[in-house]
């Protein structure tokens, strides 16, 4: 039970993450905001994560690394361009977010330091 309870509570954490981010930009976000925007505490946040650099690192994963939902048209073709539609929905949904993280990362640079140490290691578990 414990582990649904945490998935529910992460979910429910990088909804309120990206949202703000989306909202006030990232220099503006602060883990207190996310707290009450979750329905939690910061210390529930801090347990996860070190800081706000690590937590919004962590909230775009968890949005875009969740696979899309199946689609199957019957159609090699049909499933190619209904996966790259859902995709591009997903990114228009959240185009304030990655416009906020693209400035963030530019002129963060802890933050720009942690989505290349990321990157590179995608890459080389790839």
């Amino acid at each position: 039970m414990a582990r649904l309870q945490d998935k529910q509570l992460d979910d429910a954490i990088s909804r309120a993450t990206l949202r703000l981010l989306g909202e006030v930009g990232f220099e503006r976000l602060s883990i207190a905001a996310v707290a009450t925007q979750a329905g939690t505490a910061r210390t529930s946040i801090y347990r996860r994560w070190p800081d706000k650099e690590a937590l919004v690192l962590a909230a775009v994963r968890h949005e875009f690394a969740n696979p899309v939902d199946e689609i199957d048209t019957g159609t090699l073709r049909g499933d190619l361009l209904g996966q790259a539609q859902t995709l591009a929905d997903r990114l228009r949904s959240q185009a304030g977010v990655l416009s906020g993280l693209l400035i963030a990362i530019r002129d963060n640079g802890e933050l720009g330091r942690l989505v290349g140490r990321a990157s590179s290691n995608e890459t080389a578990g790839s």
